[in-house]
């Protein structure tokens, strides 16, 4: 069987995951794992490619973060740290967002990654979300464009990694690029602010009166001792993973032992609640997207473009596949596979502007991270608490898809036309 139609194949396999994952109510993760056997199966490779592409590190941080949190909600203290938050806030419900928005760009930027800055937020932004009656589409999709506003700063492992990807391609990420990316994701988080109701906020806080106002906050009890520690654990999760680079999914099941002492039977209840349907989603769909990769999946669908598209508009056709391959996999993986795609494209059609195409590049990946099969969207769906976790996860795949011809001729505009 010849390379291009192991390619080919490989192509077919992620379609026909997506066709079945629409048009029927399964677990696209689970899909994913089924048409990785089928792929390499039908292929003649071994199994071994597939098992290669399970995203471990991605694996490790959600569960963990998710027995970690779960515990915490279980035991109630992110109930109680939203109930002070909203009588912080003097019931300016309009401010929640973009108080999420700042939290997860500073959260990104100070080490942690937009990832884990979005998993360690969601729980608390969306059940405040839920108290004070603000569609949780909206309040979602501001904390996930706040973490990646911080996201390429030098200091988290997301900036590192993109500078050194293009760095050992022989290029030097753009001096301003983290700037880009503050501007074009605070654009993108006032847009959909406005689009999903955000400025009516503002009527209902002069209308309704205050968040705090109401009988269940009122009567929010102290904080007891295992909540108090609870407290702590989060904020030593931010530090090991901010200032000592500890892993964060690691350091999540070690804090979540520890705060399981306090009820040891209840852990058995946290297992049972942690959202394993969308760790298997964000699992199974890498694993195969992987495999499309490593098969030259990706590598085919660009020679196609060069061969069929005229040369002015190829660069943005590429950042679309770029922003369509991030809609279903991870940003970070995504840049490194498609930035040599994109260098490789400047030669081929003479062009000067690198620095501008992967700045567009970097762009129209990350602004498409909402998308519910990455893992920011997949954090979202887990921690959903105002309505169907299935409803939602539709919302966010219609956002994320959305995202990805704006995204796309955001940056492609920007960067490489106009070389901002």
């Amino acid at each position: 069987m010849s390379e291009t139609t192991i390619a080919l194949i490989s192509i077919i396999g992620v379609a026909c995951v997506f066709v079945l994952g629409t048009i029927r109510p399964y677990n696209i993760g689970v899909l994913g794992f089924a048409f990785s056997l089928i792929v390499v199966t039908v292929c003649g490779v071994d199994i071994n490619t597939a098992i290669g592409g399970f995203p471990t590190s991605t694996f490790i941080m959600l569960a963990g973060i998710t027995y970690m949190f779960t515990t915490a909600r279980l035991n109630g203290s992110i109930d109680l740290l939203c109930n002070k938050v909203l009588k912080s806030i003097k019931g300016r419900r309009a401010l929640l967002p973009w108080i999420f928005f700042i939290a997860g760009a500073l959260l990104s930027a100070c080490g942690n990654g937009p990832g884990a800055a979005t998993i360690i937020l969601a729980p608390t932004a969306l059940e405040l979300a839920k108290k004070a009656n603000i569609n949780s589409l909206l309040m979602g999709s501001v904390l996930v464009f706040g973490t990646f506003a911080g996201s390429l700063a030098q200091i988290n492992w997301f900036g590192v990694l993109v500078s050194s990807s293009i760095e050992n391609l022989g290029y030097s990420m753009p001096g301003t690029l983290l700037i880009d990316s503050i501007i074009c994701n605070t654009i993108a988080a006032v847009v959909f602010y406005i689009l999903l109701g955000g400025l009516k906020l503002f009527k209902k806080d002069e209308s309704a009166g205050s968040v705090e106002s109401s009988a269940a906050l009122q009567q929010t009890a102290p904080a007891t001792l295992e909540q108090k520690v609870t407290f702590l654990a989060i904020l030593a999760l931010i530090i090991c993973g901010a200032v000592f680079a500890m892993n964060v999914g690691f350091t999540s099941f070690l804090l979540g032992l520890i705060l399981n002492l306090f009820n040891p039977k209840r852990e058995a209840q946290v297992i049972k609640e942690m959202p394993w349907s969308t760790i298997v989603l964000v699992s199974g769909i890498v694993t195969l997207v992987t495999l499309m990769d490593n098969l030259g999946g990706t590598d085919l669908v660009v020679d196609a473009i060069t061969a069929v598209v005229p040369s002015t508009v190829a660069p943005l056709v590429l950042l679309m596949l770029a922003g369509l391959a991030s809609f279903y996999a991870t940003s970070s993986a995504v840049i490194v596979a498609f930035a040599p795609m994109a260098i490789q494209l400047m030669e081929t059609i003479g062009s000067t502007n690198v620095a501008g195409m992967l700045a567009a590049l970097v762009i129209a990946s990350t602004m498409v991270d909402c998308s519910p099969l990455a893992i920011n969207g997949a954090a979202l769906v887990a921690n959903v608490q105002a309505e169907d976790k299935q409803v939602f996860f539709k919302k966010l795949m219609v956002v994320g898809l959305v995202m990805v011809p704006i995204g796309s001729i955001l940056g492609w505009l920007l960067f490489y036309v106009l070389g901002l």
